[in-house]
C-alpha cells in the first residue's frame, strides 16, 4: 500500500513538472522542450522588442500609441521591477538592453510635449543604473547616449526658462563628458556627434526664432566636437551632415561684415559633403534617413552661394551669376524638392512641412537675384515660383515660425538683395492678404 501511494505521488509530480508554466514559456520560446525555463522578464523583453519592431515605420512625437505595444511596455516594465538582479544578469545583456532602449524612446516619443520628459528620463536613469551595478562599460556608455538623446530635446524645447536651461546645459554637459570617458572607441564617434548637436541646440536663440543671430561660444564647441568625430571617421555622412549645419550657423554670424576665408570654409564641407552624398545615396533608401542629408547639403548649397554673393563686389556678381545659378539648379534645387516630397509624404510632415516647403522658396528667390543679375529674363519667373511656396509654407506654419518669416524679410540676404515690389509681394503673402 506504501509503495502505490509513493508512486501515485511521482506520477503527480511528474505531471506537475510537464505542465510547468515556465515549461510551456520556454517550449513557446524555441519549441522545444528540456530547456532551461526563459525568466519573466526576458520573455516580456522580447515581447517589448517585436512590438516596437511593428509599430516603427508609423512612430509620431506625441500621437497615441497602440494600446497592444502599451501593453507590452507595461509587462516588461513590471517583469523588470519584479525581477532581481541575479534574474537580470542571468538574461542575454543586448536583449535587456534593447528593450530598455525601446521603452525610453517610446517615452520621447509619447512626452513629445512635456519639457522635462519624466518618464523617459526615469528610465534613462534606470538603464544607467543598472549597467553601471553591472560593470558593462559599453552598455552603461550606450545607456548614458539614450539619456543624451533627450537631452538633445530638452536643449532644443527650454530656452525661454533661464534656470531650466542652464540646468540641462550643465547635467547635458556633465553626462557627455562622462560617457566619453568611458566609451569604447567605436562608440567614441556617436559620442562626440551627440556632443556637437548637443552644443548646437544650446547655441538656438532664446526667443526661439531661428532667423536671430545663434550664440558663437556654443557653435565654436560644437565645431571642435564634430571635428573630433571627423578625425576618426572623416568621410561618415552623418559626421559631415552635423560638420554642414555648424558651418552654416558660424558662417551667418558674419555676412554683417563677410570675408573670404568663411566662404572657402562653406565650399570645402559643401565639396566634401556631396561627394560623400553622392557614394551613400543608393544605400540610403528610408525617407526618414534621407531627408536631413537631402535638406541640409541642399541648404548648404544655398549659404554657400549667398555668402560669395556677399564677399563680392557687383561686377564680381555678374560674372559669377552663371556658375552660382548652375550649383543651384544641379545640386539644391533637386535635392530640396525630393526632401520636400519626402517629406509631405511621412509621418514627419507635421514636424518639417514648413521647414522645407520655406526652404523651396529661399532657393527660388535666390535664383531669382541670380536671374537679375545675369539678366536671364526669368526673374519674374523665379519670384512667381517663390510666392507659390511662401504661400504654401504659410499654410502649416505656426505663429512662431511666421514671426521668424517676416523678420527673415527684412534681414536675409536671399529677400533683401530682391527688388522693392518682390518683397512687399511676400510680406503680403505672409499677412494673408
Amino acid at each position: 500500500m506504501l509503495a502505490l501511494a509513493r508512486r501515485f505521488v511521482l506520477v503527480l509530480l511528474g505531471s506537475l513538472i510537464i505542465a510547468s508554466p515556465w515549461r510551456v514559456a520556454a517550449e513557446a520560446l524555441d519549441g522545444s522542450t528540456g530547456t532551461i525555463p526563459a525568466s519573466a522578464v526576458e520573455v516580456a523583453a522580447r515581447a517589448l522588442i517585436a512590438a516596437a519592431n511593428h509599430i516603427r515605420p508609423a512612430s509620431v512625437p506625441g500621437a497615441p500609441l497602440p494600446v497592444d505595444f502599451i501593453v507590452a511596455r507595461g509587462n516588461f516594465e513590471a517583469s523588470w521591477l519584479n525581477a532581481g538582479l541575479e534574474v537580470r544578469r542571468s538574461t542575454d545583456q543586448s536583449l535587456l538592453g534593447r528593450a530598455l532602449a525601446e521603452t525610453i524612446r517610446s517615452y520621447r516619443l509619447q512626452e513629445d510635449a512635456n519639457p522635462e520628459r519624466p518618464n523617459a528620463m526615469r528610465w534613462a536613469d534606470e538603464m544607467i543604473a543598472y549597467f553601471r551595478e553591472a560593470a558593462d562599460r559599453r552598455a552603461l556608455a550606450d545607456a548614458m547616449l539614450e539619456k543624451a538623446a533627450i537631452f538633445l530635446e530638452l536643449s532644443q524645447l527650454n530656452h525661454a526658462d533661464p534656470a531650466y536651461f542652464r540646468r540641462i546645459s550643465r547635467d547635458g554637459d556633465r553626462l557627455l563628458q562622462d560617457c566619453y570617458a568611458l566609451a569604447e572607441d567605436g562608440q567614441k564617434v556617436e559620442v562626440l556627434r551627440f556632443w556637437s548637436r548637443f552644443y548646437y541646440n544650446l547655441a538656438r536663440p532664446a526667443s526661439g526664432r531661428l532667423s536671430e543671430r545663434w550664440d558663437d561660444g556654443f557653435l565654436a564647441l560644437a565645431d571642435q566636437k564634430i571635428d573630433g568625430a571627423l578625425v576618426i571617421q572623416p568621410e561618415a555622412l552623418r559626421n559631415l551632415n552635423q560638420k554642414a549645419r555648424v558651418t552654416q550657423r558660424r558662417a551667418r554670424n558674419t555676412l554683417d561684415a563677410p570675408y573670404q576665408d568663411w566662404a572657402n570654409r562653406l565650399w570645402d564641407i559643401h565639396r566634401r559633403f556631396l561627394a560623400a552624398w553622392r557614394v551613400a545615396e543608393g544605400a540610403v533608401t528610408r525617407p526618414e534617413n534621407r531627408i536631413s542629408p537631402l535638406n541640409v547639403l541642399a541648404v548648404l548649397t544655398l549659404d554657400v552661394v549667398v555668402y560669395q554673393l556677399a564677399v563680392l563686389d557687383d561686377a564680381g556678381r555678374r560674372t559669377e551669376a552663371g556658375r552660382l545659378t548652375a550649383e543651384i539648379d544641379n545640386v539644391a534645387l533637386p535635392l530640396q524638392l525630393e526632401a520636400w516630397a519626402l517629406v509631405r509624404n511621412t509621418n514627419l510632415s507635421r514636424s518639417y512641412e514648413f521647414d522645407t516647403t520655406y526652404d523651396l522658396a529661399r532657393l527660388h528667390a535666390i535664383r531669382a537675384v541670380l536671374s537679375g543679375l545675369a539678366n536671364t529674363g526669368r526673374q519674374n519667373e523665379e519670384l512667381d515660383a517663390a510666392a507659390r511656396a511662401l504661400a504654401d509654407a504659410r499654410e502649416v506654419a505656426t505663429v512662431r515660425q511666421l514671426d521668424a518669416t517676416n523678420e527673415s524679410l527684412a534681414n536675409d540676404p536671399v529677400f533683401t538683395w530682391l527688388p522693392e515690389y518682390a518683397r512687399q509681394r511676400m510680406k503680403r503673402i505672409l499677412n494673408g492678404t
